[in-house]
């Protein structure tokens, strides 16, 4: 029995390695291919879905090859974002400690 592939080509998904720094990289699926592994897929380089990011990086790198991404490495919009928000809390949390444990506990008025 074949797997069902998640993604179709035409799909666009969102990064999750992206997302888990930050930056909310949207892709769009070019091609989906049955492995022994499961599926994997190709993106577009299409830098009109989202801002450029550690795709683009990590492609620009290698030269003629291109990168194959796991099912799980994407996520939806919002799982993106919920991603991208914790990311956010944990470096904020970290800048007021390191704020609070140089300057004290003061907040500008």
């Amino acid at each position: 029995m074949m797997a069902e592939n998640l993604y179709s080509p035409g799909d666009v998904v969102y990064l999750k390695e992206s997302a888990t720094i930050g930056k909310i990289e949207a892709v769009k699926i070019n091609q989906a291919i049955l492995t022994t592994n499961g599926w994997v897929y190709s993106i577009k380089d299409n830098s009109s879905i989202g801002a450029p990011g550690s795709y683009f990086e990590r492609r620009s790198l290698v030269s003629t090859q291109v990168p194959y991404f796991s099912e799980d490495e994407f996520v939806t919009v919002c799982e993106a974002y919920l991603l991208a928000e914790t990311s956010a809390k944990v470096l904020y949390d970290k800048i007021k400690a390191q704020r609070i444990a140089l300057c004290g506990d003061v907040t500008e008025s």
